[in-house]
């Protein structure tokens, strides 16, 4: 989630008069990490993932606590117990710390937006060798293992990526439940004119007692929403039933004088459902993986790749179709946390005559905080890609074809020393203000320190993040961030998609592929992968020609890149290239479609379906998993890292295909084949605990979820 440092938090009034100053000594502090390591090399492959859950309490019709899932009456909520479940897990890292020959533990946990998350990666990054692959579900289910040994009896992990009551009106989603009640006079005296007691969020449907009771979070609320001069406001389209209104419109949102309808405001539009308030998008769970390159180079070439790859990682690992107690017609998160965290004033949106409901109905100040606020930007602080970075000679400046607005200044003063591209990148990410300062912090030793830099860094949410090596820690390297996955309820998914985007980056590096496209295509397939049912339903652009030319290809050397150490022949080119079903072709056949003849175009894009970018398509695509499997041919394996290997490719090929649902597509289907359903898009109570009582059944036993035909 980003910094957390001890301090105390600054108001947006007055911490915007230190905006200029968190950017000018952040690129200090960036160009002192880069003086000095921009030569370090021979670094190891290291990995890991970040693994985010919520916790679900467990109560009866008396709301009293209770420990059986299966009964009937049982009902599903998030547990505010969250932070202090946190804090018990994190004893065991404290202890060892500061006492002499502890062992160190073997998970780590972190805090999260929400009070009902809780983050979980392994207590030491993956190596180098192949059976580390082996590690990654093994310790994931000991995080499942260690945090029901400290929870209460009647509360359960599970990792959803959304959990489909939060912010359903009506509906007791919160454990122990918190009343959005009117703020009293004395209230409204104390934090300002709002919407019931959230002096952070303002939110008609979330309480800030939801928030994360350490300081960074509930200031990161509310300066998001000051700085952007309102409320957040994100829509997403109704999935449109067979009796669902139309147009649909929520007659019976509360009704607070302080705040307009949002209808009246243009903050809600009809045939959507509306949310107004960070939780909605960081209350999500999800799964990233960060890992270390050899050297600045090779960092660079792995976050250009990868963000090619970002949306269909996103589209593979689709888990959310339900948000404020509706069914929606998209399947990610997404869009929801772009908007639950975009800053921009309406002049940066693009609007310049906002709604006059809207802009007089926070009396708060304007975001001033420097000329940057005159800028015109695209993107929420929270999204794709904006441009590739890697000084590859193949990465033409054809490829970042999109508007990417930039700080003059601060890329000036990083080309002195960088090259145009990378510093182009940052002084693009130093557009953004920084959303918390801490009062003890606002004076550091650049020379020592990267929290100014880690302000802007590390709250430009992408879907890759390029992470330059911390001040004063030699053992950690160049890294990049892989940020698009939806978290999947079990471990053995989990650990599928982790093992599967690993091995994908050897073959990259391997085998010196090719993706760039023009950056216009990449966010094109973002929008085209948060839709319903996208991997059956949509095709995403993929560059055609990933492979270096013929000559070039039939001279390399599986082990040129590889980390695992030992023995390799060369793939051939009918190995590399063999179809989605296995069967090797003519390899002049084959290479017509991975690499281009005389008389084609080597930029030529196509469109694929997922299925076809993941398994293949006989003389146009070669598939990364008939990729992966090359490559792993050249690897020594034994015989049960054979076998576990191909279980987990073999899920991520039957996910692409359609033969195994995505959790999206599973979970609307349940909603749409319950009993209880009208029909009308409403995911009702007893739905919604039925299905968040089968997602922990699901995720305890470790198992798929009924391999039903897809199309409901």
């Amino acid at each position: 989630m980003g910094l957390l440092s001890n301090g105390t938090p600054l108001d947006w009034d007055d911490a915007q008069q230190y905006a200029d100053h968190v950017r000018q000594h952040g690129i200090i502090q960036l160009l002192n990490i880069y003086r000095r390591l921009k030569n370090k090399t021979g670094d190891a492959l290291f990995w890991g993932d970040e693994l985010e859950y919520m916790l679900i309490a467990l109560t009866d019709p008396n709301g009293e606590p209770a420990q059986c899932i299966y009964a009937k009456d049982v009902k599903a909520s998030l547990s505010l117990n969250g932070f202090d479940l946190l804090t018990k897990l994190q004893q065991e890292e404290e202890e060892a710390s500061v006492i002499a020959n502890r062992p160190s533990p073997k998970v780590l946990w972190r805090p999260e937006f929400a009070k009902y998350m809780l983050e979980a990666l392994p207590g030491w990054p993956h190596g180098p060798n192949i059976r580390e692959l082996l590690r990654v579900e093994s310790n994931m289910k000991l995080r499942r293992h260690k945090a029901m040994e400290h929870a209460l009896p009647h509360e359960r992990l599970l990792s959803m990526v959304s959990f489909p009551l939060l912010g359903a009106l009506r509906t007791k989603f919160l454990y122990p439940h918190v009343e959005m009640t009117p703020a009293t006079e004395e209230e409204k005296t104390q934090f300002g004119h709002g919407c019931g007691r959230n002096e952070h969020s303002r939110s008609l449907f979330i309480p800030d007692d939801a928030i994360n009771p350490h300081p960074r979070f509930r200031t990161l609320q509310a300066n998001i929403r000051k700085r952007r001069g309102h409320k957040q406001g994100m829509n997403l389209p109704i999935y449109k039933d067979t009796h669902t209104p139309s147009p649909f419109v929520e007659t019976d949102l509360p009704s607070v004088p302080e705040y307009p309808n949002p209808y009246d405001s243009g903050e809600a539009l009809p045939d959507h459902v509306y949310m107004d308030c960070m939780c909605f998008g960081m209350g999500c769970c999800c799964l990233q993986i960060t890992f270390q390159a050899s050297t600045i180079d090779e960092a660079r070439k792995l976050y250009d790749q990868l963000a090619v790859v970002s949306p269909i990682g996103m589209a593979l690992s689709a888990g959310s179709p339900i948000f404020r107690g509706y069914l929606v017609d998209t399947d990610c998160r997404w869009d929801v946390i772009a908007g639950s965290v975009d800053d921009r004033n309406p002049h940066e949106r693009g609007i310049d005559n906002p709604s006059p409901l809207l802009v007089g109905t926070i009396k708060e100040p304007k975001p001033t905080s420097s000329a940057l606020q005159k800028r015109r930007i695209p993107k929420s602080r929270y999204g794709s890609v904006s441009c590739f970075i890697s000084d590859d000679p193949r990465c033409d400046s054809k490829y970042n074809d999109v508007d990417l607005p930039y700080d003059q200044q601060i890329e000036t003063k990083l080309r002195q020393e960088m090259d145009p591209r990378l510093a182009r990148h940052f002084a693009h990410l130093f557009i953004r203000d920084p959303l918390v300062i801490y009062q003890e912090l606002v004076e550091q030793d650049d020379e020592v320190s990267s929290d100014h830099f880690e302000n802007i860094q590390s709250t430009n949410w992408q879907t890759m993040r390029f992470k330059p090596p911390p001040p004063g820690t030699a053992s950690i390297g160049w890294r990049v961030e892989f940020r698009s996955l939806e978290v999947q309820l079990t471990d053995f998914e989990n650990a599928a998609f982790v093992v599967f985007v690993v091995l994908l980056t050897r073959c990259i590096l391997t085998f010196d592929l090719n993706m760039y496209m023009p950056i216009s295509k990449v966010d094109q397939n973002m929008d085209a992968a948060a839709r319903r049912d996208s991997l059956l339903e949509q095709k995403f652009w993929m560059r055609r020609h990933i492979f270096p030319d013929a000559g070039d290809w039939a001279r390399m050397d599986a082990t040129a890149c590889s980390p695992f150490g030992g023995a390799r022949n060369r793939p051939s080119n009918s190995d590399l290239c063999a179809t989605a079903e296995g069967q090797e072709t003519d390899a002049a056949d084959v290479c017509s479609g991975a690499q281009a003849a005389g008389n084609e175009d080597p930029d030529e894009l196509v469109l694929l379906t997922v299925d076809e970018i993941i398994n293949g398509k006989t003389g146009i695509f070669p598939g990364f998993i008939p990729m992966i499997e090359v490559y792993l041919s050249n690897v020594p394996l034994d015989v049960e890292a054979s076998c576990r290997l191909g279980l987990y490719l073999e899920h991520i090929r039957n996910r692409a295909n359609g033969t195994v649902p995505t959790n999206a597509n599973w979970m609307r289907r349940f909603v749409r084949t319950h009993a209880a359903y009208k029909f009308d898009s409403v995911v009702s109570e007893e739905i919604a605990n039925d299905l968040v009582k089968k997602c922990v059944e699901i995720g305890e036993a470790n198992v798929l979820v009924a391999e039903a035909p897809y199309r409901v």
